[in-house]
């Protein structure tokens, strides 16, 4: 007994694992996604995230079983590898690889956007890409200092990314107080209708990234059998209300044709502030904040997939193994770091459109999703489950769904090329690899947007 309780110690808590499921998911989709929604949806864009919440419930349901099937250090090749086989375990782990990729890329996309907007800079408006090369060569010369260096701009870059949302929640507590917080009259609009909400399922999605984060670190929660799959919902509807009333903030402060036109970081500016150097300060604060919140996101992954890729060319399931196995003095993997930025580079390149960015990043979020749904579905058949198996048929169909209105944002169809070319190129490289009798060992996909 005394053994164990030394090993509980060591573990987080049920409300610390919920936390970081939070902390995760709340990242930079809160700041970029709402005025898309409200070009969408009009005032009614906030009711989206619930929307899609409720499409989203089963895929939450089949990954929170997937950590009771496989407690431990859960991930997508191990769940897809339980029922699919090694290759579509691999295809899982890679496809969930390139989907962080691009997520990097549209991060970024947002990032240069609100920057220009802020600080006119000719030369990068008229070469973009020039700006794309700095910023991500910045990011990766800052990925190779030691961990606690790296933990400390992290932790930095964190708690600038909450600030909007403190103010925006203290803004609704005040109308709250005045009895005008469920004044609907900027809701309404002639031009939107309660339908319109499906439009803005595409944009919700992306927010949702990470919510299965504590599938990987279920063996560091005390009770992790149990505590994975509840810190897993619970984080995921705490998240939900957060967008939701964030959201709904916004639209009450700015109206949704503001909202749409002017973007989330000019909200402040419609608080009734009427100080000019206050008002000055407050702008400056909620644009660093969202700025913030974007580079934290992009350099968070870049030190989580960058680890993933380093991983398996450890393993020798990759391409050129030897190249990417190898790491710096400060033990960061710089060349796995480098391919991954240039892999995001790339893809910015070739698909220089934020939303058909955002729907691509989409498609291989719900590819990886469909694999371990259609998975989880086999195990239970196996074990002859039946009652268990209803809910990974479920999420086959949110997985639709979901793909379904990511489909249409994605314009032709070319725009999913170059995604599948490099889905197609690790697939190869996995086979290459795996035919010189190299031993297959676990890929650890990588958890958080």
């Amino acid at each position: 007994m005394e053994i164990q309780s030394k090993s509980d110690s060591n573990k987080m808590s049920l409300f610390a694992a919920i936390l970081v499921n939070i902390n995760i998911m709340v990242g930079a989709g809160i700041y970029t996604n709402p005025p898309m929604m409200a070009a969408k949806a009009g005032g009614l864009s906030f009711l989206g995230w619930a929307l899609s919440s409720l499409i989203f419930l089963p895929l939450v349901f089949c990954i929170s079983k997937a950590s009771k099937l496989f407690p431990g250090e859960g991930s997508f090749y191990t769940y897809v590898k339980g029922g699919l086989g090694e290759t579509s375990g691999f295809l899982a782990g890679w496809g969930y690889f390139l989907t962080y990729v691009s997520t990097m890329a549209f991060q970024t996309f947002c990032f240069r956007e609100l920057f220009l907007k802020t600080v006119n800079i000719p030369t990068f408006n008229s070469h973009p890409i020039l700006f794309n090369i700095l910023f991500f060569l910045s990011i990766y010369i800052l990925s190779l200092l030691t961990l606690k260096i790296i933990s400390n701009i992290q932790s930095f870059l964190t708690i600038g990314k909450l600030l909007p949302i403190i103010i925006m929640f203290a803004f609704l507590l005040f109308l709250l107080l005045k009895g005008k917080l469920f004044n609907f009259t900027n809701l309404h609009s002639a031009d939107f209708s309660i339908l319109d909400l499906q439009y803005t399922i595409p944009f919700t999605i992306f927010g949702f990234f990470g919510f299965e984060s504590c599938c990987s670190i279920s063996h560091l929660i005390k009770d992790g059998e149990k505590n994975a799959s509840r810190s897993i919902l619970i984080g995921f509807f705490a998240t939900v209300l957060i967008y939701t009333m964030f959201n709904y903030g916004l639209i009450q402060t700015m109206g949704a044709e503001n909202l749409a036109s002017s973007g989330t970081n000019e909200f402040i500016t419609f608080l009734g502030i009427t100080t000019p150097l206050l008002l000055q300060l407050f702008g400056i604060i909620i644009t660093t904040s969202i700025f913030m919140s974007l580079s934290g996101a992009i350099y968070g992954e870049v030190n989580a997939i960058g680890f993933i890729l380093h991983s398996m060319a450890k393993q020798k399931i990759i391409f050129a193994p030897t190249l990417l196995s190898k790491i710096n003095r400060n033990a960061r993997p710089y060349i796995a770091f480098f391919v991954q930025l240039f892999l995001a580079f790339s893809l910015l390149t070739l698909i220089n459109q934020k939303v058909i960015l955002m729907a691509v990043t989409n498609l291989g979020f719900i590819f990886t999703q469909l694999l371990v749904a259609i998975s989880i579905f086999i195990i239970f058949m196996r074990k002859k489950s039946y009652k268990d198996s209803i809910a990974p048929i479920f999420a086959v169909l949110s997985c639709t769904i979901l793909g379904y209105y990511s489909w249409l944002e994605i314009g032709t169809p070319l725009n999913v090329i170059p995604f599948i070319v490099l889905l197609l190129i690790g697939l190869i490289s996995f086979k290459f690899q795996t035919k010189k009798e190299c031993p297959l060992r676990k890929v650890m996909p990588p958890h958080g947007a």
